[in-house]
């Protein structure tokens, strides 16, 4: 897919063009901007997977995330993701609040087209995701296991965690149901762990302080990813067709590789899947690393950060586990820590965070051994418009909001064809 600056010069060469048709004006040159000629050399690269040394990536998939809605529009979104990725993962519309309605009924049809969509250009997807804290029905949920008592049948604790266990059967039934076979990799937990230090605890909030979020784990208890597994394996070997070693189940999270608490959480999240697997029937497949990441234009916190990137690369490769970046996505920071946004960025400072791309992804292929390459997938195609409410009016695209490269783009490209390349 080209670059729109292409567009943009070809506009004005027509323009040129037609001003010197008039022979009753002047001739006059128009000088092309600097603005446009610092980003031309951006034209010269293909799509983005073009980049990925296939031979010797075998099981690494190239992935973007993206509102399905748009996907199955078929528009320019639908052509720039099956031109440059792999694999796509559903911005909010495979989350239970986005399918569950308020009396409970679920309502499947997006993720069915979804899937239907993406078969049809053969595009994978990454299921996102089937247990979270946030993004679910709270009234449906609430309404299930409100007047409960303790009674001759049970306490109040064993009614609730019957029928909400029931109610996380019914739910991922249902996905696996609706995606038939053909997503084969999931985030099975999203963001489990707390933002704190040390052998860092699951969330919990037992006192339902945040109206907004339900907190599985406060009802089924701290081994609830186990049951959550068995539900997915159950369901998705029902599929037609469906192999069941084919289904792989990530837990994810962010801050991994966070450097203000020596990348405890990456540490906790292993420790977490070492205990839920000791039972010997559990089986997580791997980790998924969200990475929400900013520049820093401070050298001596950049080189932290970048440190702290390696020890959570090396610490999630000794696991043993499929190691997916899942979410990146990257901002810049000023020399004080404040985010600088979108239109106050320099070129220079562009080419810096495509520099930290370089890096990130240089040392994934350096540090993460093949067999657990699973893939690495971009979070915003675009920059964040202003009234955003993901990191709004920041420069976390690969491309402009007007869909023009960025020198992300170049770089993410250079450092998949090295990395790739020397990936032996």
């Amino acid at each position: 897919m080209k670059n729109l600056l292409k567009y943009a010069s070809i506009g004005l060469v027509g323009f040129l063009m037609t001003g010197c048709a008039d022979t009753s004006i002047d001739d006059f040159e128009v000088s092309k901007p600097q603005s446009l000629i610092d980003y031309e050399y951006l034209d010269a690269y293909g799509s983005v997977k073009e980049y990925v040394n296939r031979e010797n990536t075998p099981g690494f998939t190239l992935g973007i995330a993206a509102s399905a809605n748009d996907y199955i529009a078929k528009g320019f979104i639908y052509r720039l993701i099956n031109h440059n990725f792999d694999i796509v993962t559903a911005g909010n519309e495979m989350k239970y609040a986005s399918i569950v309605q308020n009396d409970g009924t679920m309502d499947f049809s997006t993720v069915e087209a979804f899937v239907d969509a993406a078969e049809a250009a053969g595009m994978q997807i990454y299921g996102h995701t089937l247990l979270w804290h946030a993004q679910q029905n709270t009234t449906w949920l609430n309404n299930c296991i409100k007047d409960l008592a303790d009674d001759e049948e049970g306490t109040v604790a064993d009614k609730q965690y019957a029928i909400l266990d029931a109610e996380l059967e019914r739910w991922i039934e249902g996905m696996m149901n609706a995606t038939r076979g053909y997503v084969k990799a999931w985030d099975l937990m999203n963001e489990g762990l707390q933002d704190t230090w040390g052998n860092i605890p699951l969330k919990t909030d037992p006192e339902k302080k945040e109206k907004n979020d339900f907190y599985w784990q406060d009802y089924l208890g701290e081994n609830y990813v186990r049951n959550a597994v068995k539900y997915a394996r159950k369901y998705y070997a029902q599929q037609e067709g469906a192999k069941p070693e084919d289904l792989k189940l990530f837990i994810n999270d962010y801050n991994l590789e966070a450097a203000y608490n020596n990348n405890d959480k990456a540490k906790s999240l292993v420790n977490w899947i070492k205990k839920w697997e000791s039972d010997g029937v559990t089986k997580i497949d791997g980790i998924g690393s969200q990475m929400h990441i900013s520049y820093s234009c401070d050298t001596i916190e950049q080189k932290r950060r970048e440190n702290a990137v390696v020890n959570m690369l090396e610490i999630l490769a000794n696991s043993g586990k499929l190691i997916r970046i899942t979410e990146l996505d990257m901002g810049i920071d000023d020399e004080y820590g404040d985010a600088i946004k979108t239109d106050d960025v320099t070129l220079e400072q562009h080419k810096a965070m495509g520099k930290y791309y370089e890096f990130i992804i240089s040392k994934y292929f350096q540090i993460i051994p093949k067999a657990q390459q699973f893939g690495i997938c971009h979070w915003c195609i675009t920059d964040s418009p202003s009234k955003s409410g993901w990191r709004a009016d920041t420069p976390v695209g690969l491309w402009t909001l007007d869909y023009r490269r960025k020198p992300a783009y170049g770089s993410f490209c250079d450092a998949m064809k090295a990395a790739t390349d020397n990936n032996k």
